[in-house]
């Protein structure tokens, strides 16, 4: 975090008044910033590829502006997930706050930010169904299918799923929805997660590893 805000000289503020930063998106992109300040504001700047800032426009941000929805949500960490597809860099984006939700936008195309459609989403949108009463700890994107992990130490996979990648005992094309994963993972307590292209990936507190692929 430290050398990416250097770059911008910590944009006027001291090192101790940022909890956390993401930064530098995408290969296309790789001009964009998100921080996160102490008192609970979170601020966006940079060429906004797409929309990636979460500000609700594709228009670069020349001056650092909030993110309205994710202010006061006691932020903690994000995941980025940047993939080259047709039309360039697709990006997804994740915040998790203080209390354990999850903030989800960008590319949605199956349904991997867990918003139960699958718009494009411009704007930090809180992912509720099935994780409403969760707190999340870890999440994982592959660019198409997600994982979240719960303090309880349960997964909740969505996106795309036609070759079975989200562990769920079906090849059902996607979900738009976040849905526990049980099978090999019942009665067990994972205690991280991780997503690459069509597989996934399950580390047991008893350290084994668990995984579901093609």
């Amino acid at each position: 975090m430290s050398k990416l805000l250097a770059n911008w000289g910590y944009f006027g503020y001291q090192k101790s008044e940022i909890r956390t930063a993401l930064g530098v998106f995408g290969a296309l992109s790789g001009g964009e910033v998100i921080i996160v300040l102490e008192n609970d504001e979170v601020l966006a700047f940079g060429g906004n590829h797409k929309g990636c800032l979460g500000v609700g426009n594709e228009r670069e941000v020349k001056a650092l502006k909030r993110i309205e929805s994710l202010c006061g949500q006691e932020i903690q960490g994000f995941e980025c997930s940047v993939y080259t597809g047709n039309e360039g860099d697709e990006i997804c984006l994740f915040a998790i706050s203080g209390s354990g939700s999850v903030f989800s936008w960008g590319h949605n195309e199956d349904g991997q930010l867990g918003l139960g459609t699958t718009i494009y989403t411009k704007v930090p949108t809180k992912i509720s169904s099935s994780l409403e009463q969760k707190r999340v700890v870890q999440v994982a994107c592959s660019g198409d299918h997600t994982l979240a992990l719960t303090s309880e130490g349960e997964v909740y996979a969505f996106g795309v799923n036609g070759l079975g990648q989200l562990g769920l005992g079906s090849t059902v094309h996607h979900f738009l929805l976040p849905q526990r994963v049980g099978g090999l993972l019942d009665g067990k307590i994972v205690t991280s997660v991780a997503c690459q292209n069509i597989a996934s990936f399950a580390l047991l507190q008893s350290g084994e590893m668990k995984f579901s692929n093609y």
